[in-house]
């Protein structure tokens, strides 16, 4: 196998994308898992926390909102 070659998938797109566009992780990961359920982020982030270079629990993290007056 010719090792130049790099798998690309279109995650990898999207984030590199985003990246460009001046997004952080943060930014990438609320904009993804928007009015979703506690049970979809947390398959999105077993799915697409490796090519954030994120943890599972760091996605689900950056996932939650921030609510003032909130532990």
């Amino acid at each position: 196998m010719d090792e130049s070659l790099k798998y690309t998938s279109d995650i990898e797109l999207l984030i590199e994308d985003a990246r460009l566009r001046g997004m952080t992780d943060a930014e990438i990961v609320r904009t993804l898992c928007w009015g979703c359920t506690y049970a979809d982020v947390r398959g999105m982030a077993k799915k697409w926390a490796p090519f954030l270079g994120l943890t599972v629990r760091e996605f689900v993290e950056y996932a939650r909102p921030k609510r003032k007056g909130i532990a």
